[in-house]
Parts: structure tokens; sequence; C-alpha cells
């Protein structure tokens, strides 16, 4: 034991010596960045990145940036809004960065944690024998996984214990207020919560996407099938359809998310309000963001590096609903009342039942998994969802569609998974019983009518011989794309096409027939259909 603790020492101390330094006018890099795009917004800041493998973090009031090119590998700091050099230190060129409260990164082909002193300019190498994926430190202790489990090394004895032996483990993320090392488990969309001190299971739980500390609450965001979802202590707040969690604003009870084609925008947890928002500097989802202490925001496009200071003033006009923490076996009462409302209607309209929360597991099938959504804003989404769906057509078709033996159930859930794989939407049978499940997602009505169309194709191929012409080479989703595209608006260029018109007019003669409908109805999937002479 002496033995090794004595050669660990003398390990560490080596790579310190060897590996260690401060700003080197001699690399090349400038002082500072300088931005070099203008900008209408004096608070929003564009800066040139020195090549397209640039990897950034936020760390206290300051930027670490990985800068990493062929044979050499580049770590530097940057402090301030003049983001002027203050660190700067050589590593392994396949360094990764290891974001916590100490600067460290990982070399998975040297198999060593470099921990980093503050201004870069010193370095102390540890052993990590077999390590997969990157450690993570925390209080004098480094935590990586091997292809055995879990294993913590101290810093100070040099010595390594294995905290949990369970194959297959990768290591997410360190949830310190509660003690906690977050892995993923191979094979499996749950993730397991680890105690720290003994490496027992404390949990298991959805994917976690964030975790930060707010004085002594934990904020954690989680991915709840296509939804994110943030947990603030005994409160709750699932983000609105299509946008997405991007980060914690340390130091500030704040969350930075993405809003679809519109901007970055901060909100308030305590209120729900907005405070500031950025139009996106470019089209689409940063491919990076990082928030430091003092609140600034660095965003990734391409190799173009935007800094934003936002201005905080709280808009009462746009706010987001935080509600008190629910579960599915103690839900929120009333507004499931609410949600059964909606589902009356439904029900009345078109024949089908609608099952809410627990009570959908009576749908349970063999390979098909429904998680049931207790969310009433959730299942208000799913139930508009599938009510914009089927107001395309005519009520009768539906109840025709929806009729016969047994029952049809409409299921808003919160995911489904088929033999492992998440997938929007699914219609299944259980005996005579049909079963069409929706997730809440951005793209609903989209899985919405993917669910819907086999039992409206299953009746035009049973009523009528109007498919028999349908070419070979079509088969039943080339029909399911059509009707998808002739129910859209501004899609009357794509029907100039006289091969889609062949095949428009043939769908509508199936449905017509099939489902008895009247010449004289007019049918929404028709708008784009030619006028015979």
């Amino acid at each position: 034991m002496k033995k090794r603790l004595v050669a660990g020492l003398l390990w560490a101390l080596l790579c310190a010596l060897l590996w260690g330094c401060g700003p080197q006018a001699e690399a090349g890099l400038p002082r500072r960045l300088s931005p070099t795009k203008q900008t209408e917004n004096d608070n929003l800041r564009c800066f040139p990145l020195a090549c397209a493998n640039c990897r950034f973090f936020a760390f206290e009031r300051d930027l670490l940036m990985l800068t990493q090119e062929e044979g050499s590998a580049t770590l530097c700091r940057y402090a301030g809004r003049q983001l002027l050099l203050t660190g700067l230190a050589q590593v392994p060129e396949d360094a990764l960065l290891c974001p916590g409260a100490e600067i460290g990164c990982y070399s998975p082909g040297r198999q060593e944690y470099w921990a980093l002193s503050q201004d870069l300019s010193g370095c102390t190498c540890f052993s990590l024998p077999q390590c997969t994926g990157a450690p993570l430190a925390l209080e004098g202790k480094i935590y990586y996984c091997t292809p055995q489990g879990l294993m913590e090394l101290d810093t100070q004895t040099l010595l390594h214990r294995t905290l949990r032996q369970q194959q297959g483990l990768g290591l997410s993320t360190l949830l310190a207020q509660r003690g906690l090392a977050v892995c993923t488990q191979s094979g499996s969309r749950e993730q397991l919560c680890i105690r720290l001190e003994d490496g027992s299971l404390a949990q298991t739980a959805p994917e976690i996407l964030g975790a930060a500390e707010f004085g002594s609450q934990e904020r954690l965001c989680l991915r709840l099938g296509y939804t994110h979802c943030l947990y603030l202590g005994q409160r709750e707040l699932a983000l609105p359809l299509g946008w997405e969690f991007l980060d914690f604003v340390p130091g500030r009870n704040e969350v930075l998310v993405y809003q679809p084609q519109e901007a970055l925008a901060l909100y308030d947890l305590s209120t729900g309000n907005r405070m500031a928002a950025l139009p996106l500097p470019s089209p689409g989802k940063p491919e990076a963001v990082s928030v430091t202490r003092d609140g600034r925001v660095y965003v990734r496009y391409g190799e173009l590096l935007y800094q934003w200071e936002p201005v905080r003033e709280a808009r009462q006009d746009s706010r987001i609903v935080i509600t008190p923490l629910y579960t599915p076996q103690q839900p929120d009462t009333k507004g499931l009342a609410q949600c059964r409302q909606r589902g009356a209607f439904l029900e009345n309209q078109y024949g089908a039942r609608v099952l809410l929360n627990t009570d959908v597991l009576q749908a349970a099938s063999l390979g098909c998994v429904l998680e049931p959504e207790h969310l009433r804003l959730r299942v208000l989404d799913t139930l508009s969802g599938m009510e914009a769906v089927l107001g395309k057509f005519p009520a009768t078709m539906i109840r025709s569609a929806f009729g016969g033996r047994g029952r049809t159930y409409l299921c808003p859930v919160r995911s489904i998974r088929v033999e492992g794989v998440e997938q929007p939407s699914i219609l299944f049978w259980k005996g005579e019983d049909r079963y069409l499940a929706v997730a809440a997602s951005a793209q609903m009505e989209q899985g919405v009518l993917e669910a819907l169309f086999p039992l409206l194709d299953r009746q035009v191929l049973i009523s009528s011989d109007a498919f028999d012409i349908w070419p070979g080479e079509n088969p039943a989703r080339d029909r399911l794309e059509l009707l998808r595209l002739a129910i859209q608006p501004g899609n009357r260029e794509l029907f100039l096409d006289a091969v889609l018109q062949n095949k428009l007019r043939t769908l509508t003669a199936g449905l017509r027939e099939a489902f008895s409908l009247p010449p004289s109805e007019k049918l929404l999937w028709e708008q784009y259909l030619w006028k015979q002479c």
C-alpha cells in the first residue's frame, strides 16, 4: 500500500512539473478576443472562433475555451466582458472538458484526469485506469466509471474504491446537495441516482438534462417523453410544447430556454415572468450555450460565438405557468376534471372513449408501453391536437371509422415505447377494441394523423375498390403522406403536378365511397383538386 501511495504521489508531481503552464505570448494567441461582427443590440457581441473544433464552458464569471487542432490542444481562460486572456495551458489533444466546481479535463488516450489551478498555471494528473466517458470532480474526489461500475478516487490519498459494482454504467452528472451521482445504464432510458456515501441506489429517474442549486433548493430539468419539465422543490414547470431547456442561470432563480423560430429567453422561476429575450442570431437551435455566474450568456452558431448581456425587465404579458408538484398518484384533481370535460366533447362528437392519467394503463399491450400523463396542460395540449386533426374530417366519417365491433379509445400519454423505441403515436388492437395513443409533442398533429390513417385506409380497402388501381409501388404510407399534404394550407403549387392530381383524385374517390360521403359535402383535402370539364 505504501509503495502504491508513493508511486502515485511521484506521478502526480511529475505531471505537475511537465504539463503546468501559464499565459504564454509565444503561443500566438491574442491577449483578448476581439468582436468583429457588428450587431444592432449593444448587449450582443460576436466573436470569431479560432477553429471549428472549439469547446467552451462558463466558469464562475469567466469563459473556459478548449481549442483542438491536429497534434495539440490549448485550454484558455478569458475574463469578463472584454474576454481578456488570464490563463493558458497546453493539454492533451484528445482532452475533454469536465465542467464543475473545479477546472479539469480528461484524456481518454492517456486515461488521465488533469486538475488545473484557477489561473491554469499548475496541473496535477491523476491516473484513472479503464475509465469510460468523462469523470467529474467534487470536494477532493474524482468520480468515474469503468466497465465494472462506478469508482471514486481520493485526490489526497490517491486511493481508488468501488462505489457500485454494476456493468454498463455511464456518469452523467453529480447532484452535490443530495450527494448523488446520476448514471446512465446501457439498454435503459432511466437514469440511476447512486449515493456517493456508500454506492447504494437512491432512486431511478428519467433523463436529467440539467441540474443546479439555488440557495438550499435543488433545480432539475428532466426529459419526460417529448417534454422538458423543471422541478423546483415542491413546484414544477412543464415548458410549452417545442420549447427546450438550455441552462439554469448560476446564482439567479432563472432559466434560459430556446423558443423555436423565435428567441432565446430568460424566465424568472419565482414568478414565471419573462425577463429578457434575444431574437435568434442565426436560424435554428444554438450548437452550445453556457451561462456565467454574473448572468452573461454565451451562444455558439458554427464558428461564431455570441456574448449576450441580458437587460432584465419583467414582462407581465409573457409568462409561463408554474404549478405545485403533482404525481400520477397525487394528480391535479381540478385540472384533470377540466381535462375530462374536454374529453367528453370528443366522446360525444366522435363516439370514442378518452382515457386519462393512469386509466391508460389498461391499454398496455405486448411490446407497447404507455406512460401516463398527469400534467393538466400536457393532457389539454394532446386533446387539442386530437381535436384539431379529427376536425379536418366530417364527423360522420370519424364516427364510422371509430365504430364497428369493439370500442375505440383515445389515450393522451406522456410517452410511447414499442419494443424499447420511443415514438409519438400508435394505433393498436386488443381483441376487438382499438387504442389510439398520442404523446404531447411539437409534431403532435402529425402523430394523430399517422395513428388515425390506418382506420381510414382499412375501411376503404374493405368497402371500395378505388385503391385497387393504386400503383403497386405506392404503399399505404404513400397515401398517408398524400392526405397529410392535401389537408395542409400552402401546398397548391405542389398539386399542380399531374401525377399527384391523379393520386389525390383516387384517394378522394375511395374515401367518399367507403364512408358514403355525399357529393354536396365539401372535403378539406379536395381543396387542391382540379375541376374536371
